[in-house]
This record gives structure tokens, sequence and C-alpha cells, in this order.
């Protein structure tokens, strides 16, 4: 995104949307935490963490099959481990709710194995 979403949305008004949509997760507002993160995720500069978040309240709003599909989306584009980790694990969670265990567990494994690589690289940086 270019540096004029910083110019229309100032950071501090963008952090205050951001406690809105963590306050309509909290208080089982999904669908409008998933609207206001799509806003957000257009707005952001980096904005995968909007983007992670919303497959989350799309999951907890019960639209899992969206949640599947933007999480399928934001994974095939460069990722930090943690992030790749998380939709991994939203999308596990959004197969369970479909009853595709399978699926399902494939994602969770491959969770892991994402999650269980990053601590190893961390444990090889602090001892060499």
């Amino acid at each position: 995104m270019s540096d004029t979403a910083d110019l229309i949305v100032p950071p501090r008004t963008r952090d205050a949307l951001a406690v809105l949509a963590y306050i309509f997760l909290q208080f089982d507002r999904a669908a409008d935490a998933a609207a206001l993160l799509a806003a957000l995720a257009r707005l952001d500069v980096d904005a995968s963490w909007a983007s992670t978040t919303r497959c989350l309240a799309l999951v907890m709003a019960g639209q899992d099959e969206a949640a599947l599909q933007e999480a399928g989306v934001l994974l095939d584009t460069p990722l930090e481990d943690s992030r790749r980790g998380h939709l991994l694990r939203i999308m596990a969670r959004a197969c369970w709710n479909l009853g595709r265990s399978d699926e399902a567990r494939q994602h969770q494994e491959a969770a892991k194995a994402v999650l269980a690589a990053m601590v190893m690289r961390d444990r090889e940086a602090l001892h060499p």
C-alpha cells in the first residue's frame, strides 16, 4: 500500500479501530469485527495482522468457508512463520467446524511444524 494511507488515516486512528475490533471480538460481535478488520486491512501499510485476525473473526462468526478462502489466499503471500502458523491453526478450526476432520488434522500438523521450526531457529540463535 502507498504512503497515502498514512495521510488519510492517522496511526492513532488505526490503533483505535484495532482496539474497537478487539472489543467486538470480546463481546461476541465477530461479524462486526470482521467487517472492521477488512477495512483496516485496506488502510494499513502492514495489513497482515488485520487480515489474519479477520480470518479468526470469520470463524468466530460462523463463516468458516469464507475464513478458509481468505486464509488460503494469505498463505500464498510472504508471511512471517508466526503468522503462517496462526493462519494454519485458524484453518484447522474452520475445518473442524465444517466437519472436515482429516483436513483439520493436516492444517494442525502443518501449524505445529511451522511453529516448531520457528522455536528451533530461535533456540539456535540464542545458543549457537
